[in-house]
């Protein structure tokens, strides 16, 4: 079993394109994962962003290779 890399409260940075139906967003702001990540291979997790496109604390499904961890005890 593979061990989890984010967990619901994990504090989060997220750099990349966020696609919607009809139009990309490139975002570089932080944000907070909403829910524990998914167990099945499931390559995006809830997160709420700081803000997007001029909308603040707007949650989104992320993918998880544009997430980097911020949470100190991650740090080493």
């Amino acid at each position: 079993m593979r061990k989890k890399l984010f967990k619901k409260g994990d504090i989060v940075r997220i750099e990349g394109d966020i696609e919607f139906d009809d139009y990309n967003v490139r975002v570089d702001t932080m944000a907070v994962v909403v829910d524990d990540e998914p167990k099945t291979g499931d390559t995006q997790l809830m997160c709420c962003l700081d803000e997007i496109d001029g909308d603040h604390h707007v949650n989104v499904f992320v993918d998880m290779e544009d997430l980097l961890r911020c949470n100190p005890e991650y740090e080493e």
